[in-house]
């Protein structure tokens, strides 16, 4: 089983070339691979959240470690998934829990927000009733 996911390494930022006198933008991000079945942790790591970094790493494995690659935990970024079907077409792809309840909560939020513009004309505000939080006894317990 391989993870791939990104870091990102402080903000953006504008540098000046040198050669050029142009002016352009970093890429703070790097993404990883980790081994989520043994115990090796970080396999390795590149610069850059592209279908082409992760297939250049990936490429680089020997033909039997990419063959014994069964699933690849993603999230879900478009590129991530192209390069795996690209170098591992073999391998079933997951989206990992984290970023999938993320995406559910943030299509709730909108259809609410959706809703209540519809409903009431403008923007919900915290005195409206579907704004609210939900009462603290509502709330799951979670053991500590």
């Amino acid at each position: 089983m391989l993870g791939i996911d990104e870091t990102r390494f402080g903000r953006p930022r504008w540098v000046r070339d040198e050669q050029t006198c142009r002016w352009r933008r970093t890429n703070p991000w790097q993404t990883g691979f980790v081994d989520l079945h043994g115990s090796q942790g970080l396999l390795g790591q590149v610069t850059g959240r592209t279908a082409t970094a992760v297939t250049d790493w990936l490429d680089e494995r020997s033909e039997q470690w990419r063959k014994a690659v069964q699933v690849v935990v993603i999230d879900p970024h478009a590129g991530y998934r192209k390069a795996i079907r690209q170098s591992l077409p073999h391998a079933t792809v997951v989206v990992d829990h984290f970023h999938l309840v993320a995406l559910a909560n943030k299509t709730v939020t909108e259809v609410r927000q959706r809703i209540t513009r519809e409903h009431r004309g403008r923007r919900g505000r915290k005195t409206d009733p579907e704004w609210a939080p939900a009462p603290v006894a509502a709330r799951p317990r979670t053991a500590v």
